[in-house]
């Protein structure tokens, strides 16, 4: 069989390039809420993801086992109240029923196509690679940090306009001076 070139292109990689929402306050909509087991421990996770009007994404996984769940129920309590402009208490009741085993369809049909107004911060990811950049991948805010890093929508202009970077970028001469000084050098 011969293959035909005459309907291919080059293409210049912009239809492959990811967008990801950086740090700063966002109007957001959920458009995904799956679960999953990290690749480490295996431990069991929910991944909420939500995009703005550029279409650039941020997700946010929230475990669901031993001392992680006390911060992740606190944080996903206040997604669900954000997204259906509720107080707590109705949105407590909204999550009746919930349980590992259905809480990613029971917030999938809560929280998909919901808007709401977002804070996202950033955590510095140094790869163990040295030849590669540390960058700062874009995280939700989180619960207890002092501000509601989620709201309704029509509370945008509440949120707090401080941007959040936890840790710092290690440079490639400090990662190599640390391997010195590990090596003994």
């Amino acid at each position: 069989m011969e293959l035909s070139f005459d309907d291919a292109s080059i293409d210049a990689g912009e239809k492959f390039v990811n967008k990801y929402m950086s740090p700063g306050n966002h109007k957001v909509k959920v458009i995904e809420v799956v679960k999953g087991l990290s690749a480490q421990k295996g431990s069991p996770f929910v991944r909420i993801t939500v995009e703005n009007e550029a279409k650039e994404t941020c997700s946010n996984e929230y475990y669901l086992n031993g001392g992680a769940w006390n911060i992740s129920k606190s944080s996903i309590l206040t997604v669900v109240t954000a997204a259906l402009n509720t107080d707590e208490a109705a949105a407590k009741s909204k999550l009746d029923g919930l349980t590992s085993e259905n809480i990613d369809s029971k917030l999938s049909s809560l929280l998909v196509g919901k808007h709401l107004a977002m804070t996202i911060s950033g955590e510095w990811v140094n790869p163990s690679d040295t030849s590669k950049k540390p960058f700062v991948k874009s995280v939700f805010g989180r619960s207890g940090a002092g501000y509601f890093f989620a709201l309704p929508l029509n509370r945008f202009n509440e949120l707090n306009s401080k941007v959040y970077i936890k840790g710092e970028a290690i440079s490639v001469s400090e990662t190599q001076q640390s391997m010195s000084n590990d090596l003994g050098w």
